[in-house]
Formats: structure tokens, C-alpha cells, sequence
């Protein structure tokens, strides 16, 4: 297994909510936000920030829960270069659903500050919006989050793909 690959496990989802779907947005400066908790000023800790970049280009970002690990916000900040080819279909893969994830933030530990990690990343432009997969992962089965979120995990539960069905801008694109 190539070091880029280990990294991601650090991206494992624990487990599952029941909550409503995200909304999923995008506009013309970003490719694409998820959201399950509106950024608001709140009580307790502040989140966990994740900052994946990606080795080829490519960045997302995700606000984490610090207590629970609950996925409460994520960004793809830009797509980086297209894949030339198409993705691996999700259509053979068991599918869950849930409203919200988990992720495993074990690995943090007390960081106060964000979490960076650098993977390959392969970003698809399919017919309603993008994909982006980590590449060396191997699919095991899919999580639909409501109508516009699908998210592919390993047999560990480590993300290995993301698909988001909102109207991405086209100069999103042009890289």
C-alpha cells in the first residue's frame, strides 16, 4: 500500500446518523459545499478542520465535530484536473443510507489547529455534477446521503469516493 493511501485512513467513517440529508450547493466560487450543520457561533470546542490536498491538485475541506466526529460541513475548494477517463460505476456496490457520518477522529488527537493531508485525488465531471475519487481505493459499498450526496467507503469504512449531484459552474472545469 503506497503512503498516500495509509493517509486517507485517517478519513474512516465510524459510523452513521439518521438526521436529514445535507444540502448540497454550489456556486461561483466554489465547486461544491455539503452541509449538514450552518456554520453559526456556538458553544463547547471548535471544530476540527481537514484540509485535503490533493497531490495533482484539488483541495476539500471538512469541519468535523471535535466531540462526536459528526461531518457537519464539506467544501471542494477546486476540482483539480479532470479525469480523461470514466469512474468506476457505483451501480454493483451495497448500497446503505443515512442521513449524516461519523468520521473516526482518533487519529487527531488534541489538535487545535487543521488537519492536513495530501492524496491522490481523481476528479470525474458526470451528468449531474462531480465525482472525486482517492485513487488506490477500492470500493466496497456506498452510502447515499439523501438525493445528491453518495459517498463510496473501503471494506474499513475509509472514504474512496464522493459523488455530488448539484450544477457545478462550468469554469469549475477549466483548468
Amino acid at each position: 500500500m503506497d503512503q498516500d493511501w495509509r493517509m486517507a485512513s485517517r478519513l474512516r467513517v465510524a459510523s452513521f446518523t439518521d438526521d436529514s440529508a445535507p444540502a448540497v450547493d454550489s456556486d461561483g466560487y466554489i465547486p461544491a459545499k455539503v452541509v449538514w450543520v450552518p456554520p453559526k457561533l456556538r458553544e463547547g470546542p471548535p471544530p476540527i478542520y481537514v484540509r485535503v490536498s490533493g497531490i495533482a491538485g484539488g483541495e476539500i475541506e471538512l469541519r468535523l465535530d471535535r466531540g462526536s466526529g459528526f461531518l457537519m460541513v464539506l467544501v471542494v475548494i477546486a476540482l483539480g484536473p479532470l479525469s480523461p477517463e470514466p469512474p468506476v460505476p457505483y451501480s454493483d456496490l451495497p448500497v446503505e443510507h443515512a442521513g449524516g457520518l461519523i468520521i473516526d477522529t482518533t487519529d487527531f488527537g488534541d489538535i487545535l489547529g487543521v488537519v492536513d493531508m495530501e492524496l491522490l485525488l481523481r476528479p470525474h465531471r458526470i451528468r449531474d455534477g462531480i465525482r472525486i475519487d482517492v485513487v488506490g481505493a477500492e470500493m466496497s459499498h456506498v452510502v447515499r446521503c439523501g438525493p445528491l450526496l453518495t459517498i463510496a467507503l473501503d471494506d474499513e469504512g475509509v472514504l474512496a469516493s464522493m459523488s455530488l449531484g448539484a450544477p457545478v459552474a462550468e469554469h469549475h472545469f477549466q483548468i
